[in-house]
C-alpha cells in the first residue's frame, strides 16, 4: 500500500516516523516514574525525590503530548496532500473515454482514494509507526529481569502468530466481500443510468432479483469477515489479559525469591503491555487496513494507464436542428387518425416540471392488410432539436405519465402496464445505449438467460449473432462496467437485439443507427424490415434519409406539437 504514496511525500512520512521514536521513548516516563516511587520514594520516604521524579515525568509527558499532536496534524495534512496530488490522475482515469481499447473504466477510483487517504492520514497508521519500537520495550523488560523479558517476548511471538492467522483467515474473505459489494453497487448504478430501457421493457424485477442475490452474497461474505475478525479480536483480548496475569504471577514469584522488587514487578507488567500495544492496535484496525490495502492495489493497477493517449470513438455526426424536406404525402396531420387496433394516441398532453412539453398529440399506427395478412407499419418521427421527439417516444413506452390523453396499444393502456406486459409488448432502443453488468446473453434476454432460443433468435434478427460468437465467451461473455470491453457498434447491435427480444408488438428506436458502420446499418435495415413483416409496429426517431425512406408515415414535431402541413 505504501507504494501508492507519492515519492515527494515520503520524507514527510519519514519525519512522522522519526517523531514516533521520541514519543515512544518519552512514554517510558510513566513506568519509570512508578518504579522510582516504589523503589525509592516509598522505601526512603523522600518527598524531594517524589517531587523531582513527578516533575520529570510531567515534563516528559507534556513533550510527548505535543509531539503526538504534531504527528497527528502532520499525518492529517499528509492525507490531504495524498488526496490533492493523486486526485487529478485518479479522476482523469475515472473519466477516461469509455469504449476505447485499453481504457480502464475505473469507476470506484474516488472511493479507493478516500479509503487510502483515511488510513494514511488517520490513527490507523500509528500502530505501524510504533511497531518498530517493540524490540526496545522488550529489551527494557530483559533489563528488569531475564525471566520477565522471556515471558514478554513469548507473548509478542504469540500475538504475531495470531496476526498472521488473522491475515490468512480474512484476506481472501475481505477481497471477495469488496468485489461482491462492488458488483452489487455496479448493478444499481448501471440500472439507474439505464433507467429508460429498464423501465420501458419491464426489466426491473430481474434487476431487483439480481441485486438481492448479490446483496445476500455480500451479507454472507461480510458475516464471514466479521466472524473471523471478531474471533481474532476476542483471542487477542484474552491472550493479552492472560499475559498480564502471567507476568504478574512470574513477577510475584521473583519478588518472593528476592530477585526483584514489587516496583519492578508492576513496571514489568506495564512494559509488556506497552510492547504489545502496537500489535493489539493493528489487530483492532485490521479491517480498515485491509480495505486501504485493497484500494491501494486497485489504484496502483489502474493509475499507470491514465496517461495513455486516447482518441474519441469516431461517430457519424447527427444532424441537429435540421429537418429534411419531406414528400407531402408522407406527412401525417394531427387530424389524421383512426384504427381500432395497433397504437392509438389521442389528446396527449404532457407537462414536466410544470411546463408543457407535448400538446394535443393525436396519431395512430396500425397494421395494414395485404392479401388477408396483417403487415406492420413504420412511423418516423422528425423535427428540430428540442421539439419533443424523444420525450414523445419515452411517453409512449410509459416513462412519462401524461397529464391527459389516451395511449393504447391493441387495447392495452400504455400508462398502466405491468412489467410482464411491458416485456411482451414493448421493445425499446434508447438514444444513449448502455448495457447492464451481466452476460451478453442476459442483456439480450432482459436480464434473464432462461430463453436461450429466444435470445439467439433476437441476436440473429439484429444481425448480431456472428458478432457475438466472435466474443471471447460468446453469449456468456460478461459485460464489464460501462461495457468497456465492447465497442460502441457492438453495444448498439446488442441493444438492438435486446429491443427485438420476444418479438414485441411495438418497437421504439431512437437514433438506431448511431455508432453503426455500413454492415451494422445494413443489419439494422434488415431487422426493421423483418419486424414489419411479422406485423410489428415500429416508431423511428431519425433524420437519416435512408431510414426515412423505409417509413410508411412521417410525423413532424415542432415545439411539442404535430406540425400540420401547409395547404398549397
Amino acid at each position: 500500500m505504501f507504494r501508492f504514496i507519492p515519492k515527494a511525500l515520503l520524507p514527510i512520512y519519514a519525519t512522522a516516523f522519526f517523531f514516533s521514536l521520541f514519543i515512544n521513548v518519552l512514554s517510558l516516563a510513566v513506568p519509570l516514574h512508578m518504579l522510582q516511587i516504589f523503589d525509592r520514594v516509598l522505601t526512603g520516604r523522600s518527598e524531594a525525590t517524589l517531587i523531582f521524579v513527578t516533575l520529570a515525568a510531567l515534563v516528559a509527558l507534556t513533550v510527548m503530548g505535543v509531539l503526538e499532536g504534531l504527528r497527528s496534524r502532520l499525518l492529517v495534512r499528509l492525507g490531504n496532500q495524498v488526496d490533492q496530488r493523486m486526485g487529478d490522475p485518479v479522476l482523469k482515469t475515472m473519466f477516461t473515454p469509455k469504449g476505447l481499447p485499453g481504457t480502464p473504466g475505473y469507476e470506484r477510483g474516488a472511493a479507493d482514494l478516500n479509503a487510502v487517504k483515511s488510513f494514511l492520514g488517520g490513527t490507523g497508521i500509528f500502530a505501524f509507526f510504533d511497531l518498530p519500537w517493540l524490540p526496545i520495550y522488550l529489551a527494557v523488560t530483559f533489563l528488569l529481569h531475564p525471566v520477565i523479558g522471556m515471558v514478554s517476548t513469548a507473548g509478542a511471538v504469540l500475538l504475531f502468530a495470531l496476526l498472521f492467522v488473522n491475515e490468512s483467515l480474512t484476506r481472501r474473505a475481505a477481497r471477495d466481500a469488496a468485489v461482491s459489494a462492488s458488483q452489487a453497487a455496479t448493478i444499481l448504478r448501471t440500472a439507474q443510468r439505464n433507467v429508460h430501457a429498464v423501465s420501458a421493457m419491464g426489466m426491473l424485477p430481474d434487476i431487483v432479483n439480481r441485486w438481492q442475490r448479490s446483496g445476500n452474497l455480500d451479507l454472507a461474505l461480510e458475516t464471514r469477515v466479521h466472524n473471523r475478525t471478531g474471533l481474532s479480536a476476542a483471542m487477542t483480548k484474552s491472550l493479552r489479559m492472560g499475559l498480564q496475569a502471567v507476568i504478574l504471577s512470574v513477577g510475584a514469584v521473583l519478588v518472593i525469591a528476592n530477585e526483584i522488587t514489587a516496583g519492578v514487578m508492576i513496571v514489568g507488567s506495564i512494559m509488556m503491555g506497552k510492547a504489545l500495544q502496537p500489535l493489539d492496535l493493528i489487530l483492532a484496525g485490521w479491517r480498515q487496513f485491509q480495505e486501504a490495502r485493497l484500494a491501494a492495489g486497485r489504484l496502483n493497477q489502474n493509475l499507470p494507464k491514465q496517461d495513455r493517449d486516447t482518441h474519441p470513438v469516431p461517430m457519424d455526426q447527427l444532424s441537429q436542428g435540421q429537418t429534411p424536406s419531406l414528400p407531402q404525402d408522407m406527412v401525417l396531420s394531427s387530424s389524421t387518425t383512426s384504427a381500432t387496433s395497433g397504437l392509438q394516441v389521442h389528446g396527449l398532453h404532457l407537462h414536466l416540471h410544470d411546463r408543457p412539453i407535448l400538446t394535443d398529440i393525436n396519431l395512430s399506427l396500425a397494421p395494414s392488410q395485404n392479401h388477408g395478412q396483417k403487415h406492420g407499419q413504420i412511423m418516423a418521427l422528425v423535427g428540430p432539436s428540442g421539439a419533443g421527439k424523444t420525450t414523445l417516444a419515452d411517453t409512449l413506452v410509459g416513462l412519462h405519465p401524461p397529464k391527459s390523453g389516451l395511449l393504447k396499444l391493441d387495447g392495452h393502456d400504455l400508462t398502466n402496464l405491468n412489467d410482464t406486459q411491458r416485456t411482451a409488448l414493448i421493445g425499446y432502443l434508447p438514444q444513449d445505449v448502455e448495457l447492464l453488468p451481466a452476460t451478453v446473453g442476459q442483456n439480450i434476454g432482459r436480464m434473464s438467460d432462461e430463453d436461450a432460443e429466444g435470445i439467439v433468435a433476437a441476436a440473429q434478427a439484429a444481425g448480431a449473432h456472428d458478432l457475438i460468437l466472435r466474443l471471447p465467451q460468446g453469449y456468456d461473455t460478461p459485460v464489464a462496467p460501462r461495457a468497456v470491453n465492447l465497442s460502441a457498434g457492438q453495444r448498439q447491435r446488442i441493444a438492438l437485439a435486446r429491443a427485438l427480444y420476444g418479438n414485441p408488438r411495438l418497437l421504439v428506436l431512437d437514433e438506431p443507427d448511431a455508432n453503426l458502420d455500413d454492415a451494422g446499418r445494413q443489419a439494422l435495415a434488415q431487422a426493421i424490415t423483418a419486424a414489419r413483416g411479422k406485423g410489428n409496429l415500429i416508431l423511428l426517431i431519425s433524420h437519416r434519409p435512408w431510414i426515412l425512406k423505409m417509413a410508411d408515415t412521417v410525423i413532424q414535431l415542432e415545439n411539442g406539437k404535430i406540425k400540420t402541413p401547409q395547404t398549397q
